[in-house]
């Protein structure tokens, strides 16, 4: 199989595990993202109003497109834990730095929470791991365990498929592959 720049789901633990011993916030992110595969925008984004019932539903900043989905039990246990550890807090990934305290309530800022994952992706992996490295995790692995890559596209939130699979660094080898792993 070919390299690709998303970790998989082993990495992504461990990243998430380096994440834990270092920063409660950063590794929740990290975490529910695994899960969510949202851009790092939209993730950073998400209010306790935003994740309250059983789906998320948002309007996407980079496409401007609404995406409704689903929120899985291992979501729905970081959002509870955070919820328990952070009663006051607006945002579930909510900045506690100096230099908010008395501001309106933000969300960590983007280059942080890359900068983190970078930093632990060092750690775990020599690829090159960033604030699309969940997103991408969740989509190869999807890809991998055989599912349809328009369905992979369509929670991706992409506008065809021949992007995602730009995206999940899908190479012609690996397409080639199928044709040898089947014989009907």
């Amino acid at each position: 199989m070919a390299k690709t720049n998303a970790p998989t789901p082993d990495e992504a633990r461990a990243i998430e595990g380096v994440l834990r011993r270092r920063n409660e916030t950063f590794a929740d992110a990290w975490a529910l993202n695994l899960n969510m595969a949202l851009r790092i925008s939209d993730l950073l984004a998400l209010t306790f109003d935003d994740v309250a019932g059983n789906v998320v539903t948002i309007k996407e900043k980079k496409t401007g497109k609404t995406k409704v989905f689903p929120i899985n039990n291992r979501a729905r246990e970081i959002i509870l834990h955070r919820r328990a550890e952070y009663p006051e807090d607006k945002f579930l990934f909510q900045s506690k730095s100096n230099r908010v305290k008395n501001l309106e309530p933000r969300p960590i800022t983007r280059e942080a929470a890359s900068r983190a994952f970078s930093d632990a992706g060092k750690m775990v992996t020599d690829k090159n791991i960033s604030s699309h490295s969940a997103r991408k995790c969740r989509g190869r692995a999807l890809w991998e365990a055989g599912t349809p890559i328009e369905t992979i596209s369509k929670m991706l939130n992409h506008s065809n498929p021949a992007t995602t699979m730009t995206y999940l660094d899908i190479t012609q080898d690996e397409v080639n592959q199928t044709y040898l792993d089947l014989n009907i």
